[in-house]
């Protein structure tokens, strides 16, 4: 049996909790002993790790005390490597190396490094992101040349951007995509009824948006791109899933514009699928994003998906998903958005992403093979 660590945020929303659960909680456990390691520093996934048999050591988050952070690292391997054949890093970005290289010290054989994104997952100042961008490339370097066994992305865009030319010249590393339940996100007309009365939607065009209130999502150009939409469709409604530092802020900004009544403050929520099939878009002016697993979700409903040219298309279907460039004004967006006929045969989607891997099978197959080579 191979016992593998496997780091991550695991917190409710991530995209990279919902691969870790959807990929390795699918794997053989008479071949692999999971167990992993929470860096986010809140405890939401307890129940479901409980559930799967998997330890959870706790690690103080990075953006917090990084000191304390390298810290528990260092103390915790110590302690703890030698139990372990393989560890498993999900990464955003490659500033934080320090952790990989106390991996090899302390003699896990396979580290895994797997890059989720194509920016830092964290906002900042220009001179926080001049040092992480130093720090980023150094990881890189020595990482990639000297400690790294195997390399994973979600795509070449992400690839690019954790791992070296080297590595990218030589073809060195595998895609894997975000896998979901293709069944369980795929377009439901009865639960679009039910929603849609519940939240009394039925006359009305509805947009929506899923993701976490910060600056990186863009939601002050979302906010603005919707008020040009409305103008022109006054049946629009835009539906906002999410929590975050920012939401007072755009609560202010929806007012101010008069959109009160326009504009739903969903929160954070557990039944996407159901509101995924109440939509009629998804508009994504996101400044940087990885490939996020919420365009595959949507992607299964058979939802359009307006999304920043400037995000990595990744294996999408080409025909749901419409890129626009941050360079167009919002109310060049709402022009593109507004021509764009929508999407007639919502239920064609699920088989079209299942013969593009985008099922569980495929990452499930890519870490076996990770795992057993």
């Amino acid at each position: 049996m191979k016992k593998i660590l496997v780091v991550g945020d695991f917190m409710v929303r991530s995209g990279v909790t919902h691969f870790i659960f959807n990929s390795f909680g699918n794997l053989d456990p008479h071949k692999y002993k999971i167990d992993v390691v929470n860096v986010s520093g809140k405890n939401e996934c307890q129940q479901k790790l409980d559930d799967l048999g998997w330890h959870q050591y706790m690690i103080r988050p990075a953006n917090q005390k990084l000191l304390m952070h390298l810290k528990d690292w260092f103390l915790f391997l110590k302690a703890n490597a030698s139990n372990y054949d393989a560890i498993h890093f999900n990464y955003s970005a490659m500033w934080n190396f320090l952790p990989i290289l106390f991996a090899k010290l302390f003699g896990i054989k396979q580290i895994v490094i797997h890059s989720h994104n194509t920016y830092f997952g964290t906002d900042g100042s220009a001179t926080k992101l001049k040092i992480l961008t130093r720090l980023h490339n150094l990881g890189k370097a020595i990482i990639c040349n000297w400690v790294a066994t195997d390399f994973l992305a979600v795509s070449e865009q992400a690839a690019k951007w954790l791992f070296t030319a080297k590595i990218i010249n030589k073809n060195a590393y595998r895609i894997v995509n975000n896998g979901i339940d293709l069944d369980k996100y795929k377009f439901d007309v009865h639960a679009r009824q039910r929603v849609r009365t519940q939240l009394n939607l039925n006359s009305k065009k509805v947009y929506g948006h899923v993701g976490v209130f910060e600056k990186r999502k863009n939601h002050r150009f979302l906010i603005e791109t919707f008020n040009h939409i409305q103008i022109q469709e006054p049946n629009a409604v835009l539906m906002l899933i999410g929590e975050g530092v920012l939401q007072d802020k755009i609560k202010a900004q929806v007012h101010n514009l008069g959109l009160d009544e326009k504009v739903l403050f969903m929160g954070r929520r557990n039944d996407l699928n159901r509101l995924y099939s109440a939509m009629d878009a998804l508009i994504f002016p996101s400044l940087h994003e990885g490939l996020s697993t919420v365009f595959v979700e949507a992607q299964d409903s058979g939802l359009p998906i307006f999304i920043s040219a400037e995000i990595p298309l990744g294996n999408y279907l080409k025909d749901l998903v419409v890129p626009i460039s941050l360079t167009k004004n919002a109310s060049q967006w709402a022009a593109c958005i507004l021509k764009h006929p929508g999407n007639p045969n919502r239920l064609e989607q699920t088989k079209q992403l299942k013969k593009n891997g985008y099922g569980f099978g495929a990452a499930i197959r890519v870490l076996e093979k990770v795992y057993q080579d």
